[in-house]
């Protein structure tokens, strides 16, 4: 692990963000780069053209803004408390969302630390609101967190799964995590038992495992007619450390046909939640 992206906003879910990932990066001596995305409120000032009808520097909050950002996120990178891991700073204008994953494509992360307030409404801060939705998209591994968590001693892994194949996609991915922590991984797989029964479903979980060469793991089946609850109640009857899933970049209708499970466990755990999309091909 070489790089770790933080997306700030100074709020105290992006203060758990970087306190989690700070021993993480420190004893893989990883780099943290923070990312703070003023928002443009002028949108008509760009168009598909290119051309700028309104510059953001020229105006003088704006540019006010911009020296401020700067300043906070040079002390942060200077405070003593992150002493000991090389820190960089950037700061974007423009969609909060959009600039994010910009800076990740150009970047190139290991992992993405991401605060989150969880689901809370009109009170959610930009970092909390765009959790989810990076979640679903970003093409490196992003771990959302709601409060200060030991990212280091991570020892017991919740890899939540349809058992489709297309879960190979991150496979790659996720045995790196589990090798970075050494960490046991409880393959699970949550549904009412109408069709199926356990030992049906447990053979199934076998041959995914055998399919992708999976490592250090237990079998594991949960009743549950909503699958987030399902995983949230395991994880917790389990004392995971960190949850993983994969997650759909889907829009409009498929993200509630697809994406509601992620979305719900990610805000109603305190758990981690580490997540990687399934791009498709």
């Amino acid at each position: 692990m070489k790089k770790i992206l933080i997306p700030t906003d100074f709020s105290k879910e992006a203060t758990f963000a970087l306190e989690s990932a700070y021993p993480l990066a420190q004893k893989k001596g990883a780099e943290i780069v923070l990312v703070n995305v003023i928002e443009d409120p002028h949108d008509y000032s760009f168009n598909t053209m290119g051309i700028v009808g309104y510059s953001p520097e020229e105006n003088i909050y704006i540019v006010q803004l911009i020296r401020k950002t700067e300043e906070r996120l040079k002390a942060l990178v200077a405070d003593p408390a992150y002493a000991g891991v090389s820190m960089s700073f950037d700061v974007k204008i423009g969609k909060t969302f959009d600039k994010i994953f910009e800076v990740i494509e150009h970047q190139k992360p290991d992992l993405v630390v991401m605060g989150s307030s969880g689901s809370s409404g009109l009170d959610e801060v930009f970092v909390g609101s765009n959790a989810e939705k990076l979640s679903r998209f970003s093409s490196v591994p992003v771990i959302t967190v709601k409060a200060r968590r030991d990212l280091v001693n991570i020892k017991n892994i919740v890899y939540a799964s349809d058992l489709r194949e297309e879960q190979g996609v991150i496979m790659n991915d996720l045995k790196a995590l589990q090798k970075l922590y050494g960490a046991k991984l409880h393959i699970l797989k949550v549904f009412e038992p109408v069709w199926v029964n356990d030992q049906e479903v447990k053979e199934r979980i076998q041959k995914f495992a055998d399919y992708f060469k999976l490592e250090n793991y237990t079998v594991n089946t949960f009743h549950d007619p909503d699958e987030a609850e399902g995983i949230l109640l395991f994880a917790g009857q389990n004392n995971a450390d960190l949850i993983a899933m994969a997650t759909h970049p889907r829009k409009g209708l498929g993200v509630l046909l697809g994406g509601m499970i992620s979305k719900n466990v990610i805000n109603h755990t305190q758990i981690p939640v580490w997540t990687k999309a399934i791009k498709k091909k």
